[in-house]
């Protein structure tokens, strides 16, 4: 049996300034199944079964409304042999408190800008002062009931009831109860080998047996337990990497990754379960939660979607001593597949078409390998920008444009 106590700490800059968030964990590890029914004996003693049990929490401040989380997880995992993992989540659990709430206008800046707008056009184009945060809640609920409004302005009436639904998704608290299914297969032989293939498949599905025990729902008519959203949809991810080792001191790699999450029963998808792009270990060229969705430039300062495809392509070879570099290449974007009449057409996917959206992203890097851990400075540069009229390629290719990414150990 193995009892183990994790630290865990983490810093990124995006458009809203930089974020942290701290957390701890506690887990115990018991090398067999236990499970009822005899049901351990399915997996023998050679597949070394083990059982895990873990509680923990973070703190997260500046990163959206800043939040806690408490996780509650158990899950059994087993090496079918020496190349592929199962592991099976049968109770992972999480519930995500906003602290902040209030702060919604403050952070989403941009919200508040488009909502003033609206609310000029409302009272006849008086030159108002700026609405206070309560204010602007409740000027929202107003004009989402004015029926008036909407015949004589719907682009304002539709712009306002988008904020709306914006904030009741990132204001509200979320109960994620998961079961989820993952399949690894690794054939690298050590740490030192540089010719392997990795994959990975985790399918998720959150709130459908707690969902079936509630009958309670909100004034968002979103169903609840113990008068907390319940977060239901299904997730699936899907990525491979591929190492190849080019001549004595240098490596080419290539990762792929495709996401999709699909909520249902009028559920909402959480934040912290959505997908962003963007960030030292995505699309370098972009800060993190800045890029997309789709061919949208929205100006938003946290950008989600509910469909992602990222990859990547890196060379990396040794310059002197313990100093490495890399020249690389990123693609990817999210999107919407939640055909919610809140997201506008241009956010959403559409088939092979959607494809021109792939936003490009190039550059170099410098690594310091202390063996333990390597220290990454990359630079990347908007190579092909998505959500320009014209002129996509290399328009703001240059150093004044690039995002400057630090990080630990390789982006993938």
């Amino acid at each position: 049996e193995l009892l183990k106590a994790s630290f865990l700490g983490s810093w990124f800059n995006s458009n809203n300034g930089p974020g942290w968030e701290i957390g701890v964990d506690v887990s115990l590890e018991i090398p067999r199944f236990l499970a009822p029914f005899g049901l351990s004996k399915l997996v023998p003693k050679e597949m070394s079964p083990r059982t895990l049990f873990s509680v923990g929490s973070s703190l997260q401040k500046n990163i959206g409304l800043d939040r806690q989380t408490f996780t509650f997880l158990t899950d059994y995992k087993w090496q079918y042999n020496a190349k592929k993992t199962i592991q099976l989540e049968i109770f992972n659990t999480q519930y995500i408190q906003n602290l902040n709430v209030d702060r919604f206008f403050e952070i989403y800046s941009s919200e508040y800008s488009s909502l003033n707008t609206v609310a000029k056009t409302y009272y006849n184009n008086v030159n108002k002062e700026s609405e206070l945060p309560e204010e602007a809640l409740s000027f929202m609920n107003i004009v989402s009931n004015d029926g008036s409004f909407q015949t004589s302005n719907p682009e304002d009436y539709n712009t306002t009831l988008n904020i709306l639904n914006r904030y009741n998704i990132v204001t509200s608290d979320f109960l994620i109860p998961t079961i989820a299914y993952s399949y690894n297969y690794n054939n690298q032989s050590d740490f030192e080998d540089n010719n392997f293939s990795f994959f990975k498949f985790r399918i998720a599905n959150s709130g459908n047996i707690m969902g079936l025990l509630s009958k309670n729902k909100n004034d968002n008519n979103k169903k609840t337990l113990l008068n907390i959203p319940l977060a239901q949809y299904f997730k699936t991810d899907i990525e491979y990497k591929k190492f190849w080792e080019v001549g004595e001191n240098s490596v080419f790699g290539f990762r792929t990754f495709l996401g999709a999450i699909i909520p249902y029963d009028n559920s909402d998808i959480p934040f912290t379960k959505s997908y962003f792009a963007g960030g030292s270990n995505d699309v370098r060229a972009w800060q993190t939660y800045e890029l997309g969705p789709g061919s949208r430039n929205t100006g938003l300062e946290y950008n989600v979607g509910s469909l992602k495809f990222l990859t990547s392509a890196e060379y990396r070879f040794d310059v002197v001593s313990k100093l490495k570099g890399a020249l690389f290449v990123d693609a990817g974007n999210i999107w919407d597949i939640t055909n919610s009449s809140f997201v506008d057409a241009d956010a959403k996917f559409n088939g092979i078409s959607s494809l021109e959206n792939i936003a490009i992203g190039t550059g170099f890097g410098a690594r310091v390998d202390f063996s333990f851990l390597i220290l990454r400075l990359d630079v990347g540069f908007k190579t092909y920008e998505p959500y320009l009229n014209d002129n996509k390629w290399f328009k703001n290719y240059n150093f004044a444009n690039a995002v400057y990414n630090i990080g630990i150990n390789y982006p993938f």
